[in-house]
């Protein structure tokens, strides 16, 4: 995030490659696309890049471009995009949208990216082809994180302290409440389970949707701060991947 820089971690966790482009600034999330590339939101720049395995970028949408050219100052925005970003620091009221989340997908047929803008408290659809872009969730407060579901969505309201389920029309369907503060990420894990980054509480909660309670909880260091969750596969349970989140 600061640092403005992705690693590539072998299966010992131990870092193999490390991945630096000059528009890289205030990075919050990372997820992969069909093709094998992976959609990155550079926040201090109101950007959204998806890059191949050598941190070229096949697709851009720079929201200053798209309707979004003022700070909350109501400052207009002045990026050159041949500077290097990297060693600046942007503050999140000096961007425009503080875009945080992004995942490729198809919507009627068409290839779009769904992104989160923090400011403005909604959800967008840009179209990966046109990069038109067109509202889907409004009336948020400072949305983090945007999660496919079974049957939907799923979307972080961290200052809500709330997990909004969409259906596939991004209706929603449900908002699940309880004493959460700045949720700031949520995944279904399993049929009717998810886990939430309660993140000023330091602790991870497994949620049941259908008794729509609290099933487990686990607090973590204050030193911490978790951004983004990810479920891994099988292929990871291995002696060496376990030894080494045990040392962890």
């Amino acid at each position: 995030m600061y640092g403005n820089r992705l690693l590539r971690l072998d299966r010992s966790l131990t870092v193999c490659d490390v991945i630096s482009a000059r528009w890289m600034n205030d990075l919050h999330s990372i997820t992969s696309t069909r093709s094998g590339h992976h959609l990155v939101t550079s926040s201090g720049l109101d950007l959204v890049a998806e890059i191949d395995s050598e941190g070229n970028a096949a697709w851009t949408w720079f929201a200053g471009n798209h309707g979004f050219a003022h700070s909350q100052y109501g400052l207009r925005r002045r990026l050159d995009m041949k500077l290097d970003y990297r060693p600046i620091l942007i503050a999140t009221p000096d961007q425009a949208t503080h875009c945080n989340s992004a995942i490729a997908t198809t919507i009627a047929g068409r290839d779009v990216v769904l992104v989160a803008l923090f400011h403005q408290g909604s959800i967008i659809a840009v179209d990966r082809l046109t990069l038109r872009h067109r509202v889907l969730v409004s009336g948020l407060g400072h949305p983090h994180s945007i999660r496919a579901r079974a049957g939907g969505w799923i979307v972080s309201d961290s200052q809500a302290g709330a997990v909004v389920l969409l259906d596939d029309n991004f209706w929603i369907e449900e908002i699940i409440e309880n004493d959460f503060s700045w949720v700031q990420d949520a995944l279904e894990t399993n049929p009717g389970q998810l886990l939430i980054a309660d993140a000023n509480h330091n602790r991870l909660v497994e949620w049941n949707t259908e008794s729509r309670c609290c099933r487990v909880a686990m607090t973590y260091s204050q030193e911490w701060k978790i951004f983004q969750l990810e479920s891994i596969d099988e292929d990871w349970l291995h002696p060496t991947f376990l030894k080494a989140v045990s040392e962890l």
